[in-house]
Formats: structure tokens, C-alpha cells, sequence
């Protein structure tokens, strides 16, 4: 079942949620909307499941225009973060809920509801909680609940909306890669919202990055990040420095550092944005032909098999660097040295890209 948007537009009185805005999940592959709170992913989700209207623009199900369908008619399951289990059902009646509220001429027999809660339960992992109340679950299992839920109906299409956002970081971790093993096993056309840069990365086969209600780049989790399209993809995939400078005969000054853009070599003298994520620096403590910026070292956060050096450069701009353990350990470096940076890989914008 695929899912396709197409020119979607939603205004909430003067705010516009979305902009013209077009998407599409291919058939069984999970797509992330990813993007700041504010920048129209959960609207777009409602949209898709039928539970909000677009002013204008269309959505198709499998080829089929369902822009008027209501949410119980589009084979939609439907994941919110908080989980909205039915607290004075036990597990196995949450999962079993949507299958007994089925017109009498849809609803399965009573044995039939009883085999696919249970197998539900069993690909989830928590058929020994089948009798328990959702206070007595941990926040990751009453997820997992939720999902089973929605999986229970047989969706055609999957929507979760930051399904582990209100999760620790360790449970967050645990069950991106439970979902990713469980999309390649059911093969459940999905939609996650998410504005957690390492969850889209993770588990989706492609990303749609999200801006002010408009699709600022999409493609797949590799792609995105080896090849952001625009200044603000670069900064929500996290771990930058920006530097402003002069773009002259296809290169730009940084402060003492030179970066080549030979690809803007026409657009001449005009301010540019470079960006260097944090571990395409080096740093060291002897001037290197002319392409380092001079800096103080300002603080040194060890984090794991890496090392987080602060740096503040002569204009007192700080840089943020990110140093293998093993090379911060042949530096030695301590608050206060003098050192000199080096960018080895940066990306160009021309000034308003």
C-alpha cells in the first residue's frame, strides 16, 4: 500500500501548517518525517489518517484518491506518543479492542480475536503481560502495546507519531532497533514523525526533511547525510560549525583558514556560509601551510572513544571539534593551549541559499 501527497495544503486561521506540500512512501518501506516541532509532521500524519482535511491538495492510497474518507476507512493504524492504552483494559483487551468494535458482520469470532491477539502479542515480546493493566507496564512495553493495537486491525498503512519521545534514551535505543527488525519482518507501509535526527537515521528507508510546513530535502538516511542540499538539512543533522567569509575566485577566507569551492568559482565576491561539521576538523599545535585558524582551547568534554574540544578562535567565535581519543591523546591538549585548527571537508553556500 503506498501512500502519495500531493500539493497539500493547511491553514489553521493566519498559520500555515503546510505549503503546497508533496510526499510518497513506496509500498512496505518506513518513511521519517523529520523536522522541529512547528514544522507541520504531525499535521501531515493526521492528514494521511483521515483524522484532519487539507484546504487543497489530494492523498492517495495505493492510487486511490482518499482525501474524503474518514480515518475508519482508510486502513489506517495509528500510533500516538503517549500511547492511549485503555487503562481499565488489561493488554490483551487493548490489543483486542479494535477488532471487537467492528461492525458484527467484520468482527472475527471470538477464537479468531483470541489467535491474533496472542500472535501479536508473541511478535512484540510481552505475551506474559497479556493480563496486566497498562499502570503496571514500563514505558517501552505499554509502546509496544500500543503498536500491537494498531497492528491488530491489519492496517494497510502504519502512522506513529513520535512514538518514543516520551522514552529514556536507553529504551529509545532498544526499541528503534525492535521497530526496524519488526518493519523488515511485516513490511507495513510506515509513517514516523520524529524529530530525533538518530531515530530517522536509524530506522527509516528514506527521510523527508521538514521546514515551515515544506519539504526542505528528501532522499535515503545515507544520501541525506552525505549530501545536505541546503544550509538548514546541514544544521537539524546536527554536530556543525558555521563560518561567514568572503567567496573570491572559488574559495572563501574563514578567518585565516582558506576552504576551495570550486563549484561557486563564477559567483564572485559575495559573502558565503561554510559549514564543517565538528569531526571534519584537525587540530594541531604547529601552523600547517597557511590553511589553520589560530584558536585557544577553551574546554575538553570526553565522551566515549571521542573527545569534545571547545575552541575559541582570534574573533572569539567558538568551534566545537571532535577528536578520535587516540589523536586528543598525542596532542595533550589542556584548557588554555594555542593550537590551530584545520577544516578538511566543508560545504559552500552561497549568502541566501
Amino acid at each position: 500500500m503506498s501512500i502519495e501527497v500531493r500539493n497539500v495544503r493547511k491553514t489553521f486561521g493566519d498559520q500555515v501548517a503546510l505549503q503546497d506540500l508533496s510526499i510518497a512512501a513506496p509500498t512496505g518501506k518506513l518513511v521519517a518525517l523529520l523536522g522541529p516541532s512547528g514544522s507541520g509532521k504531525t499535521t501531515l500524519l493526521r492528514i494521511i489518517a483521515g483524522l484532519d482535511f487539507p484546504d487543497s491538495g489530494t492523498v492517495h492510497l495505493h492510487g486511490d484518491d482518499a482525501t474524503g474518507r474518514r480515518a475508519r476507512d482508510r486502513g489506517v493504524g495509528f500510533v500516538f506518543q503517549h500511547y492511549a492504552l485503555f487503562r481499565h483494559m488489561t493488554v490483551f483487551e487493548n490489543v483486542a479492542f479494535g477488532l471487537r468494535v467492528r461492525p458484527r458482520r467484520e468482527r472475527p469470532s471470538s477464537g479468531q480475536i483470541r489467535a491474533t491477539v496472542e500472535e501479536l502479542l508473541d511478535l512484540v515480546q510481552l505475551g506474559w503481560l497479556r493480563d496486566r493493566y497498562p499502570s503496571q507496564l514500563s514505558g517501552g512495553q505499554r509502546q509496544r502495546i500500543a503498536l500491537a493495537r494498531a497492528l491488530a486491525v491489519k492496517p494497510r498503512v502504519l502512522l506513529l507519531d513520535e512514538p518514543f519521545g516520551a522514552l529514556d534514551a536507553m529504551v529509545r535505543k532498544d526499541l528503534r532497533r525492535w521497530l526496524r527488525e519488526l518493519q523488515d519482518q511485516l513490511q507495513v507501509t510506515t509513517v514516523l514523525v520524529t524529530h530525533d535526527r538518530e531515530e530517522a537515521l536509524e530506522v527509516a528507508d528514506a527521510i523527508v526533511v521538514m521546514n515551515n510546513g515544506r519539504v526542505e530535502q528528501e532522499g535515503s538516511p545515507d544520501h541525506l547525510y552525505a549530501n545536505p542540499g541546503t544550509p538548514f538539512v546541514y544544521r537539524f543533522l546536527g554536530g556543525v560549525n558555521l563560518f561567514h567569509g568572503r567567496l573570491r575566485n572559488g574559495e572563501v577566507d574563514i578567518g585565516g583558514a582558506t576552504i576551495k569551492a570550486p563549484e561557486l568559482a563564477e559567483a564572485e565576491d559575495q559573502w558565503a556560509l561554510a559549514i564543517v561539521r565538528s569531526y571534519d576538523f584537525d587540530v594541531t599545535r604547529v601552523a600547517n601551510r597557511g590553511l589553520e585558524m589560530p584558536a585557544i582551547v577553551r574546554h575538553v568534554r570526553t565522551v566515549g572513544h571521542v573527545v569534545r574540544v571547545e575552541l575559541s578562535e582570534l574573533s572569539g567565535k567558538v568551534i566545537e571539534a571532535e577528536l578520535p581519543a587516540a589523536r586528543f591523546g598525542e596532542l595533550a591538549l589542556g584548557k588554555g593551549d594555542s593550537v590551530f585548527v584545520v577544516p578538511r571537508l566543508a560545504r559552500v553556500f552561497p549568502q541566501g541559499a
